[in-house]
């Protein structure tokens, strides 16, 4: 949601980017480790002044899952993997993990009413209850990647 074409530079979300190899030999690479996030994590490390730029012109299509329970599901394991990262870098409880990304349900509406064109936003609007649902598969995923990263020592 956070990288809608309408969307001004302050509330867009700079995912998907592409880098200068230069940037890898001087901040060191992707994680491997990571199933997915590998550039949001690489963006962390990267001195402020070195933030990507919004360009809403340029848009990228992601090919998510059409049937429900796909969907569902694969919200479910990149929660558990973000889940699992939020609590190795920055200590934050399951219970908590959940109730943030959870809270992403109160912005969907507002996002799309700003970020997208009226025939997209009508789309959007009515999908809202399989937004919601589907953040909740995602956030209790995180929650549970939270735990067993508890679980199996991989917190600071």
């Amino acid at each position: 949601m956070r990288r809608l074409p309408g969307l001004p530079a302050d509330k867009a979300l700079r995912y998907g980017v592409s880098f200068d190899r230069v940037l890898f030999d001087r901040y060191g690479l992707f994680d491997e480790q990571m199933g997915s996030g590998e550039d949001t994590e690489f963006l962390v490390r990267l001195p402020k002044a070195m933030e990507p730029l919004w360009e809403p012109t340029v848009l990228t299509v992601h090919r998510n899952e059409t049937r429900l329970v796909r969907l569902i599901a694969d919200q479910y394991r990149r929660g558990r993997r973000y889940g699992a990262y939020l609590r190795s870098v920055e200590g934050k409880k399951p219970r908590r993990i959940f109730a943030g990304v959870f809270r992403d349900r109160h912005n969907v509406g507002k996002l799309a009413k700003e970020g997208l064109a009226e025939k997209d936003r009508s789309f959007a609007m009515l999908s809202l209850p399989i937004v919601w649902l589907v953040l909740f598969a995602k956030s209790l995923g995180a929650a549970v990647g939270a735990w067993h990263a508890d679980n199996e020592g991989r917190r600071p």
